[in-house]
């Protein structure tokens, strides 16, 4: 008897059947997220590519910047369109992602098909600092390409940082950190580039239908290329005439004037007089609108200081005195003409009281003139 009570049992424990049920859903769901993590996400072939700006509608790619204060804002139609290209650029398009060489934050909305890849903007070397933050409320991926060999270097089925992710891996000079591969809703991938030593491009590919947002942020560029990221040289612009001349200010809209055109003494009079003439005097807005809406939007435009309207102010400034002075000089030599040479009878006194009333109401005209040119140049 008593060994039979020292002898152990042979027979386990019973467990609790409910217990034993939620380790085996447990199980079954590690299982499942494994499968979807490993087996069924394989690379998928790009269907169609689009690119923010040029081919993307506004579905695809709404790009948004920070609504701060920039100067040289002329002729805009959005009054809050910033002029991120330099005055004698213009941005490519509204939803064109633009890089200024002195940083910059903002957030592309996107909504893509399965298999639809979108190109968001194109980094030059020198950026410093590049912070990319994808979400979706499906499976994104963030594609980040390096531009001289076109291949994948960040995101899922790239080399040598893909879908695991890494943090501070050296890539030609260049520090990247991945957050990694995120396919469970909501997805939130995030890239650091310390700095670029080569071009890079950043684009997302819906791996299934999604929608969703990329934030970009980047300290500066250095060093800063000739032409802004995501602008274009004023004199490339396509859309004027032979016979015309684009005027840009670093905004997406770009105006056309005539060669024989010229612009008012001040900016408030050379805006509403620009609406005023867009029909009849040669000048053509090119915003997507018509002229005639186009210049009334001109006209009610807010004018801003700019280098270019203060250098065709003076010019027009210098054209008015030199225009008002030859007049004087010519309504003078008129005079002498008039009254002869030394000794001729027409030195004698006139009686003629009407030419000299004539002759007094030109003067003043004159003088006239000449003190309104005086307070325009004024500072």
């Amino acid at each position: 008897a008593r060994a039979r009570l020292a002898a152990p049992s042979l027979h386990p424990p019973e467990l609790d059947p409910a217990a034993m049920a939620t380790a085996r859903l447990a199980i079954a769901g590690l299982g499942l997220l494994a499968c979807l993590g490993q087996a069924e996400k394989q690379p998928k072939p790009v269907e169609k590519v689009v690119t923010c700006g040029t081919t993307a509608t506004s579905e695809e790619c709404t790009v948004t910047e920070p609504l701060e204060e920039f100067p040289g804002r002329l002729l805009s139609e959005n009054a809050e369109e910033l002029p991120l290209c330099p005055m004698d650029q213009y941005r490519k398009d509204e939803n064109t992602v633009v890089l200024p060489c002195d940083g910059i934050t903002l957030r592309v909305d996107m909504a893509l098909s399965e298999g639809e890849e979108l190109i968001v903007v194109d980094v030059p070397v020198g950026t410093h600092e590049l912070f990319i933050d994808l979400n979706g409320d499906s499976d994104f991926d963030t594609h980040i390409i390096d531009m001289e060999t076109g291949e994948c270097i960040i995101g899922f089925a790239c080399q040598p940082c893909g879908g695991g992710g890494c943090t501070d891996l050296d890539y030609e000079g260049t520090t990247i950190t991945f957050s990694g591969d995120d396919f469970i809703s909501p997805v939130k991938e995030t890239t650091r580039i310390s700095e670029a030593t080569r071009p890079l491009r950043v684009t997302v590919i819906g791996y299934s239908a999604a929608s969703g947002y990329i934030a970009v942020s980047l300290a500066g560029i250095d060093p800063c290329p000739e032409i802004t990221p995501g602008c274009k040289a004023c004199s490339s612009y396509p859309n004027c005439t032979a016979s015309e001349e684009p005027v840009c200010d670093g905004t997406s809209v770009v105006l056309c004037a005539g060669a024989e055109e010229s612009m008012p003494a001040s900016e408030t009079v050379a805006l509403r007089a620009g609406a005023a003439a867009a029909a009849d005097e040669g000048l053509r807005l090119f915003d997507g609108v018509s002229d005639a809406a186009g210049a009334e939007r001109l006209a009610d435009a807010r004018p801003q200081a700019a280098p270019m309207l203060a250098a065709i102010t003076a010019a027009a400034l210098v054209s008015l005195a030199a225009g008002l002075f030859a007049a004087a000089a010519a309504r003078r030599q008129g005079w002498m003409g008039r009254s002869g040479a030394p000794g001729s009878s027409l030195l004698q006194p006139r009686n003629s009281s009407a030419e000299e009333e004539e002759e007094e109401r030109g003067r003043d005209q004159d003088q006239e003139h000449e003190d309104l040119l005086a307070q325009r140049v004024q500072p």
